[in-house]
């Protein structure tokens, strides 16, 4: 099964597992002073956070990557625009479809934890040369910190992984990847007493 079968209840399982808690990560961004131009979103799934970013950052050109056609047909649908280019492609095989960009913002929610950390240090470089010197990076995932949210992350990828066509088999520490690739780390906010959080990493 791949993330096309589960595009079309990927929402409401979300809500019945986490509540609103993931969604309300994705929008911690929102929130912030930031007015950026040009936005890379990585792995958006269906559209929510996207159609939000539209109304909050009314300037700014979106490119939207995500893997899944049927997913990228959803986000189409809630934010499609002049702004708003989409590209269905596999981050694994680079970035190359996007063509040169300097992007001021990059997004990515729930999205670290679905490679393993040798792809990532690959794919955190390649992004990184495609941002402005100021720009950021904002980053929506689970933790690990307390045993409980190891062991839920265990339970997670024991099922999930088993369901869709993520490469990775467990949670990869992706900020130790953006600490080693000169970005630091600020907090957004947490939920779900520290298993979702949210931050912006900027450049050292």
């Amino acid at each position: 099964m791949s993330y096309d079968v589960l595009a079309p209840f990927y929402a409401t399982l979300e809500r019945l597992t986490f509540g609103r808690a993931l969604q309300r990560a994705r929008c911690a961004p929102l929130q912030t002073n930031v007015a950026p131009s040009t936005v890379l979103v990585l792995g958006d799934g269906d559209g929510r956070f996207l159609e939000l970013a539209v109304g909050a950052w009314p300037g700014a050109t979106f490119v939207v990557v995500d893997q899944s056609a049927a997913m990228l047909a959803l986000a189409k649908k809630r934010a499609e625009g002049c702004c708003m280019r989409f590209v269905q492609a596999d981050v694994r095989d680079g970035l190359r479809a996007l063509g040169d960009h300097c992007f001021d913002v990059v997004v990515s929610h729930f999205f670290m934890d679905c490679f393993t950390e040798s792809t990532l240090k690959r794919l955190v470089s390649e992004v990184a040369d495609q941002m402005s010197p100021e720009g950021c990076w904002f980053v929506s995932e689970f933790a690990a910190k307390a045993w409980w949210h190891r062991f839920l992350l265990r339970l997670m990828y024991h099922y999930f992984h088993n369901l869709t066509e993520t490469e990775a088999g467990s949670f990869p520490k992706y900020g130790e990847v953006l600490s080693r690739a000169g970005f630091s780390a600020e907090r957004l906010g947490m939920w779900r007493a520290g298993f979702v959080v949210a931050d912006v990493w900027h450049r050292e």
